[in-house]
């Protein structure tokens, strides 16, 4: 009879039992699926800005390193991850462009005020950087910049965009996690500050006109880096024609990008 009264109570005691793993457990693969979501749209997001960060140096190689040109770049080439309906393709680059200043950073690395300093001269009340002839240009380090007129003519952008956190929680979560991680003040900060997360891209090319001076230009002293034996030399061949070596990382200017890589 005792058997009989606790075979009848076990069934019971386990009654409702799924129930509550159900009730712990799907919080937890909600919020795994929601992260999961957004994981995969930042990373669509940053292989869309490293052929966006291409398309922005390659502007500004053949515009003078001018920043309407870098930002026309980073606008077209940011625009297939809006996926624009047909005919509206104008209007989203134009919206596009219009948000450059809150949502994206570009900076260019090199050249720097102090290759100007080295090298620079004045045309039409502005500072330009000599793109011709290189070849039979000497190779000597400039004093300020610690690279030669060749690799001074290397231009090379940093593109850092804001994407849009849009999961419930989990936008929040990255939010509070990234201005905690940040400085106050920075961009980066002011992004998770907005609902975005910073991603990041850097571009390295060969300018292909003379570039000018600009305010997208950053200094080797704000950069946080230090050149003792510059970039990577250019030699003249025994033929005295010119031929630069292939690109090798150095202290100082790092020329292996970290999202793009140009032969030059």
């Amino acid at each position: 009879m005792l058997n009989q009264l606790r075979n009848l109570i076990r069934p019971l005691r386990q009654r409702g039992a799924a129930a509550v793993e159900s009730l712990i457990a799907l919080p937890i693969v909600i919020l795994l699926m929601l992260g999961a979501a957004e994981w995969a749209r930042i990373y669509e997001a940053k292989t869309t800005l490293d052929h966006a960060a291409v398309q922005d140096a390659r502007a500004g190689a053949v515009n003078h390193a001018q920043p309407s040109a870098i930002q026309r770049g980073i606008a077209q080439g940011m625009l297939p991850f809006y996926a624009p309906r047909a005919g509206n393709i104008a209007q989203t680059q134009a919206a596009l462009t219009a948000t450059l200043g809150t949502q994206s950073r570009l900076r260019i690395l090199n050249p720097t005020p102090e290759v100007f300093d080295d090298f620079g001269i004045t045309e039409n009340g502005r500072r330009v950087l000599p793109n011709t002839d290189l070849q039979n240009r000497s190779t000597a380090i400039g004093a300020s910049s610690g690279l030669n007129i060749q690799d001074a003519n290397l231009l090379k952008v940093e593109t850092t965009w804001g994407v849009e956190l849009r999961m419930p929680f989990i936008a929040q979560v990255i939010s509070v996690i990234g201005q905690s991680t940040t400085a106050p003040g920075s961009f980066e900060h002011q992004l998770y500050r907005n609902g975005m997360i910073p991603v990041s891209a850097t571009t390295l090319v060969r300018m292909q006109s003379e570039a000018w001076e600009n305010s997208l230009m950053v200094s080797i002293a704000d950069q946080g880096t230090e050149r003792t034996q510059g970039g990577p030399q250019e030699q003249l061949a025994s033929d005295g024609t010119f031929r630069p070596n292939r690109l090798r990382r150095q202290p100082g200017l790092q020329l292996c990008t970290r999202s793009s890589r140009q032969r030059l």
